[in-house]
């Protein structure tokens, strides 16, 4: 399970560990920062949060250097607790994560980095537990004023997976805040699944932003959590990537769906539950964090040209990552490729394996590995082939719902 990740991580889990605390294990947190005292200067830090800053010549290729700071609760660097952003949900005190704004690096165009984390130690205890960093979240002043430079300061809220001695890449996963609304939203950060192979890792989760040229970076979070959910049973009921391809032609282009065009009409407007807010936030979160970076939900779903092998096993890999997102796939489920020449043997680590495929161009495996679980195949529940009869996939056929029905696909 190694995801993509930016350099500047390793100097941030480096000075994590090397000037921190002995740290405790997996251990459930909750905050809705109503107790904290706003005119406390180290209200956070007493909460255990911690702040460490990298900076970018070119983000995230080029590193130049990085120091620890202290969570500060006010002022012009990295955080403050604040009041009066709140919803009904939300109570009188938020808090607001931006950028170090006392780094004079901002006026020669170098990239700021951001980052308010806590931190804990993976345990044998830990073992076979799902982990999930929730919060809610709405736009700060983020891109507001930009000055007479493109707007281009961004944030993200990230769990962060690394070995104490950095014989492997951190895994690196994240939800993207950046385009959030100004209302407030509940959202989570792609669920963390402990193998056996990470007793002993640390995890920070928490909330990272960029910025330069002083430009407006802030983000407001709230009723944030860290906590084991109880895992899921394997059931899945995949379906195929002519599904969400038609749920895509349902949103309008304007809102990040499909034109219809050639394809065919699709749904007046997406039947799968929460596809606009939920599912689609979902699915370009994680293709985010496979490395595929900038690709959106319905641009992956809308293989252009239709007979390029690349475009259709990015086709394949977001309906499949579609079909975790939804729950359709569970997590718990492991994966056994071997036959399509697939090495990973969970859902996450196959995610990224088949984007480091694209990425390599070796897109037929992609895409059979891909299509493979769309159909309803290969998946386990630790023992026995997972049970899908009749996979929705096979449903769709039978149903005239497939490929078919689409005019290219």
């Amino acid at each position: 399970m190694k995801h993509k990740f930016s350099h500047g991580l390793v100097a941030i889990v480096l000075a994590a560990v090397l000037t921190g605390p002995a740290w405790a294990q997996l251990t459930p947190y909750s905050q809705d920062f109503e107790g904290l005292d706003l005119g406390d200067p180290d209200a956070l830090v007493n909460d255990d949060w911690f702040a460490f800053v990298n900076a970018f010549a070119s983000y995230p290729d080029v590193y130049l250097y990085g120091y620890p700071l202290p969570a500060f609760n006010g002022g012009e660097r990295v955080s403050a607790l604040v009041p009066g952003q709140g919803g009904p949900d939300q109570g009188a005190q938020q808090l607001s994560v931006y950028s170090d704004y006392a780094q004079s690096d901002h006026a020669n165009g170098i990239i700021i980095e951001t980052n308010l984390y806590r931190q804990y130690q993976v345990t044998p205890e830990n073992v076979g537990q799902t982990w999930v960093f929730k919060f809610d979240a709405k736009r700060g002043n983020i891109n507001e004023q930009c000055g007479i430079f493109p707007c281009q300061s961004t944030a993200l809220a990230f769990i962060k997976v690394f070995p104490p001695d950095f014989s492997s890449l951190p895994i690196f996963l994240v939800f993207p805040t950046t385009d959030l609304p100004d209302t407030w939203g509940t959202y989570e950060v792609p669920p963390l699944y402990i193998d056996p192979g990470l007793v002993n890792f640390f995890v920070q989760v928490g909330f990272l932003n960029t910025a330069t040229y002083f430009q407006d970076s802030g983000m407001f979070y709230d009723n944030v959590s860290f906590a084991e959910v109880p895992p899921i049973p394997c059931e899945p009921d995949p379906t195929t990537q002519g599904y969400w391809h038609r749920q895509c032609l349902g949103v309008p282009e304007g809102e990040g769906g499909i034109d219809p065009g050639r394809n065919g009409r699709g749904p007046q407007s997406p039947t799968e539950p929460g596809f606009v807010d939920e599912l689609m936030p979902c699915a370009f979160a994680r293709l985010e964090a496979a490395g595929l970076f900038g690709l959106m939900t319905c641009e992956g779903m809308d293989a252009d040209p239709a007979s390029d092998a690349c475009q259709k096993a990015e086709k394949q890999l977001t309906a499949l990552i579609l079909n975790v997102c939804s729950g359709r796939v569970q997590e718990t489920c492991l994966v056994d490729l071997s036959a399509q020449g697939c090495l990973s043997t969970d859902l996450d680590g196959l995610i990224v394996e088949l984007a480091g495929y694209i990425q390599a161009g070796s897109c037929q495996q992609a895409s059979a590995c891909a299509a493979t679980i769309n159909e309803g195949f290969g998946l386990f529940d630790g023992a026995e082939p997972a049970t899908i009869e009749p996979a929705a996939a096979t449903r769709d056929r039978v149903e005239g719902k497939g490929r078919g029905k689409l005019g290219r696909r």
